[in-house]
């Protein structure tokens, strides 16, 4: 049987017989689920710096709490959340992909479902 390919792209390339992931090749037979997982960011660093102006507010420093205030907000917004492609295999659970575009993270597990379904 021919290897059929169902998805390449971004250094990622799912067939019927594997899933090569920057160069680490998982075996399709060892795979039993894959799932897109959310990792959201942590808000308490953010929230605490603009904690940190609150102060500022009942004082003649009014700079102070406008300044930390945007630091919050630029920490706040550099923050992204990740979407991983989660996989159980024989082994265990593994986290194979990472990545910041959640469709990117859903087009993988649908290759990788097309794949498990195809070996039979």
């Amino acid at each position: 049987m021919s290897e059929l390919k169902f998805f390449e792209h971004n250094g990622v390339m799912v067939t019927n017989a594997r899933l090569v992931v920057d160069g680490q090749t998982y075996a399709m037979a060892n795979i039993t689920s894959v799932r897109v997982s959310v990792v959201k960011p942590n808000r308490v660093p953010p929230i605490a710096v603009g904690a940190l102006g609150l102060p500022g507010l009942y004082a003649p420093h009014l700079e102070m709490t406008v300044l930390f205030v945007l630091l919050a907000a630029v920490i706040w917004r550099l923050q992204k959340t990740w979407y991983t492609v989660a996989m159980t295999t024989n082994s265990g659970e593994v986290n194979a992909i990472r990545s910041h575009q959640r469709a990117f993270a859903e087009a993988v597990v649908g290759a990788l479902n097309k794949a498990i379904v195809s070996r039979g």
